[in-house]
């Protein structure tokens, strides 16, 4: 099938779209591939309960990005980070780490410039450091640079919060001059409405005792947002918990017409006022 066909296809599968066709996507790299999923993650329409594809096919397009791991994919992905964050929402501090920490040291610099760029959202930040937190303890070629980075990053960085997030990756990179920034650091930031974590959580991570290990998620693997468990799992939550057979439809037109489930962005049953997907439908807090 041509490219227009196969991007086709994954929009119309929505949700419970088959990994087969993930894998094809992944594997192609001509231009029509890019400016196929460019389009979706641009257009508006493509985020919008009952869009096309349910406004499913961004969140898979933001997984997808990360396995094809190359140049275009990195720029869909900055234009994602950059302005799409309202929709990512949870998404950013679940899974943008790993994503990013799928792309090779080749990024590096890339990645270091969205933890430095403090024009971005702060937890599009977070994720870039944890990020190359992670890459400095599985890669000892970028320790060093790492070092140094995050000893600017805490000398000059003025918002507190941001700090205390970042404190425990920091903290596991386990060099000694580093870790005095860290605790001055603490005892600076993570104080009152700041506080994050215990200095003994950090004196673990730094000294490898605690059972923790926050560079693990960076390592987690982007193919398991395609498996039967984890589409499933959004399927029971966003509608109604009935089953469906996969690929390449979700629900019939029939069904679609008679469902009348809250979507991500309308307003929460609770009455909280908030929006679902930040409330009661927020995967992050279910899970």
């Amino acid at each position: 099938m041509d490219t227009k066909q196969l991007i086709g296809k994954f929009i119309k599968s929505g949700l419970m779209v088959d990994r087969e066709i993930i894998e094809e996507i992944v594997k192609r790299e001509d231009d029509e591939i890019y400016k196929g999923l460019f389009e979706i993650v641009q257009k508006d329409d493509y985020w919008k309960r009952d869009g096309p594809g349910d406004s499913w096919c961004p969140y898979h397009v933001f997984f997808i990005l990360g396995l094809k791991g190359d140049e275009k994919s990195f720029e869909i992905l900055k234009y994602m980070i950059s302005q799409r964050t309202e929709e990512l929402d949870d998404w950013i501090t679940e899974h943008l780490s790993a994503i990013l920490y799928s792309f090779g040291l080749g990024y590096y610099d890339n990645i270091k410039s969205i933890a430095l760029d403090k024009s971005s959202d702060m937890y599009v930040r977070i994720a870039a450091i944890e990020t190359l937190c992670a890459k400095a303890i599985l890669n000892p070629d970028v320790k060093e640079r790492t070092v140094e980075l995050c000893k600017q990053f805490l000398r000059e960085e003025e918002d507190k919060l941001l700090i205390s997030l970042a404190l425990p990756d920091i903290a596991e990179i386990r060099n000694k001059e580093l870790f005095e920034l860290v605790k001055e650091s603490h005892e600076r930031c993570d104080t009152g409405p700041f506080r994050i974590c215990d200095m003994d959580d950090l004196k673990d991570l730094y000294e490898g005792t605690g059972t923790h290990k926050e560079y693990i998620r960076c390592t987690s693997n982007l193919w398991d947002h395609f498996s039967d468990k984890n589409l499933n799992y959004y399927f029971e939550r966003y509608y109604g918990g009935r089953k469906t057979e996969k690929y390449p439809d979700v629900v019939s037109d029939e069904k679609n017409k008679k469902r009348e489930k809250t979507g991500r962005n309308d307003p929460c049953p609770c009455g909280s006022g908030k929006k679902y997907k930040k409330c009661c439908g927020n995967p992050a807090k279910l899970k």
